[in-house]
Order: C-alpha cells, then sequence, then structure tokens
C-alpha cells in the first residue's frame, strides 16, 4: 500500500513520538494539549509548546487552538495563576472587595475596595451595590473595610440620620442649648435639652454637668434649651436665687424678709421695729 503523505497535527495539539511511519492514520499520534492550555499553530513537536491560560482566564476542556478558547474567570472572582484547569480555581474576592468585571487575576487591582461609607462582609462580590452601607450613626473611615464593627461611631455630641457617610465632618452636632453623650446616634432626638435655669453656647456639647452652665446667682431661667446667658433673666426685688434654688423660677422672699435690689441672692431680714407681712416683699416696712 502506497504511503500518504503525514499531516500536521492541528492547532491544540501536539506530536512527540519520534520513528513513527507516515501512514493513513499517523494523525492518531497526535496528543491533546491539556486543559488550561491552548496552541495556535499546527505541527507542534511537544508539550511546551502548549501556551497556558493567560492569568485571569482557565480551560476546562483540552486541545484548544486558540487563547479565545480560554474562559474569564467571572465578576467577583480572580485568577492569579497562568495554565489553570478549572473555574474552581477562579478564587473569590476577600471581604471588603468586589470585582465588577470578568477575567481579574490580581485580588487587590482587580478586586476593588468598598468605597469609604461601606463594607462587605462576604467574599465573591461582583458590583459594587454589594458593599453595604455604614448604618446611621455610623462612619466608614477607609475603602476596604469588611465589617459592620468597622464602621466607627459619630461622637459624643454628634449624629447623623443618613447611612453610609464617609467623613467625621458629616456627623451633626448637637445645636447650642443641646447635649448628647451618646456615641453612634442616629437621630436628633438623642440631643437633651439643657435643664430649665441653665444655658450652653456651643454646638457639640456631651456632657449636662459640665456643659450646661447654671446661670448666675440672682437670675433664672424658664427658657428650655436656652443658648445664652441672657437667658438667665435677673430676679426682681422681693425674689432672690441662690445656690440651692438654682433653676427656672426665682423664689419669693419669705415674710419677715425683704429684698429692694435686681439679681440678688438672698433676703435681708426686717429690722426692728419694721416688719414684712408678705411674700415677696421689695422693703420692709415700718411698724405703727
Amino acid at each position: 500500500m502506497d504511503s500518504i503523505a503525514c499531516e500536521n497535527c492541528p492547532a491544540g495539539r501536539f506530536g512527540d513520538e519520534l520513528g513513527l511511519e507516515c501512514a493513513q492514520f499517523c494523525i492518531k499520534t497526535c496528543k491533546a494539549c491539556a486543559a488550561g492550555f491552548y496552541a495556535t499553530l499546527t505541527g507542534q513537536i511537544d508539550m511546551s509548546r502548549c501556551l497556558g491560560c493567560p492569568k485571569g482566564k482557565f480551560s476546562e476542556v483540552d486541545g484548544r487552538p486558540s487563547e479565545s478558547d480560554c474562559r474569564r474567570c467571572r465578576s467577583g472572582f480572580y485568577n492569579p495563576f497562568e495554565a489553570r484547569p478549572s473555574e474552581l480555581d477562579c478564587l473569590p474576592c476577600g471581604l471588603g472587595r468586589y470585582a465588577d468585571e470578568y477575567g481579574q487575576s490580581d485580588p487587590v487591582v482587580g478586586c476593588k475596595a468598598c468605597p469609604s461609607g461601606s463594607y462587605s462582609d462576604e467574599t465573591g462580590n461582583g458590583i459594587v451595590d454589594r458593599c453595604k452601607l455604614c448604618i446611621a450613626g455610623l462612619v466608614g473611615l477607609t475603602p476596604g473595610l469588611n465589617k459592620s464593627e468597622d464602621c466607627t461611631d459619630c461622637i459624643p455630641g454628634k449624629y447623623s440620620t443618613v447611612r453610609g457617610i464617609f467623613e467625621r465632618s458629616k456627623c451633626i452636632s448637637c445645636n447650642k442649648g443641646f447635649w448628647s453623650n451618646t456615641s453612634g446616634a442616629f437621630e436628633m432626638r438623642t440631643c437633651l435639652p439643657c435643664e430649665l435655669g441653665r444655658y450652653q453656647n456651643r454646638t457639640g456639647a456631651t456632657s449636662k454637668n459640665i456643659d450646661c452652665v447654671q446661670c448666675p446667682l440672682g437670675r433664672a431661667s424658664n427658657t428650655p434649651a436656652a443658648e445664652t446667658i441672657d437667658n438667665c433673666i435677673a430676679c426682681p426685688p422681693g425674689k432672690f436665687m441662690d445656690a440651692e434654688t438654682t433653676g427656672a423660677l426665682c423664689s419669693s422672699c419669705p415674710k419677715g424678709y425683704a429684698q429692694p435690689l435686681l439679681a440678688a441672692f438672698n433676703c435681708d431680714i426686717c429690722p426692728i421695729a419694721k416688719f414684712a407681712g408678705t411674700l415677696g416683699s421689695a422693703r420692709c416696712q415700718n411698724c405703727k
């Protein structure tokens, strides 16, 4: 039987057995490039001529003739190695990251960090929307946070009503006249008004006793959440305000006492031959 010319092994295959006679079935000696590899040229003589699928790709089928036969890792995954034979070689992006494009090869560059103000406590995220926003009252200061606990509280004296803030300056300060010692506050009502008889003239106050200042002796305020000392009104004649009674209302001088001055912090006892027969007397009267 006449011999038939041997043909080149087709792309995706190679022939590494020497000494074979060219015959009708010589093509059967061509071996397939393994899964994860491909060969674009015909007539390859050994496996070293098979090219590995690039990083970020894989091929589960042997004998592939083109790089286009290598499949890309899907979104949310990456593959840092060449010549991988299985989709299982694509690794999930880590906590705090996502990959919204196919064929990623790097766990840092390909898997992007969730933006500041958000976090991700799941692996293999394929879209940025899978990054969860820090809840109201919390701040996500850096990219790539991987759990809700990484979101930082708004400090006492401040609050936030919206999700996903990423700067401490976005936390809103309690108004003048109010204070709050609550961390991570998420609503305005955590800011409490200073008590009657006190005032507070700065934003972001954190202490009722330190920041809410008592009205001076001889003055009272019935204004809730007073902002300035101007809200502390001088007690009129016949009334007083001392350290024990500081509050919303001036106290009346008791019978037998009087006070003719404004902003008094005590009442004077009536001298001999004088009296004050009513509460709140401004002056003692002569006895008849």
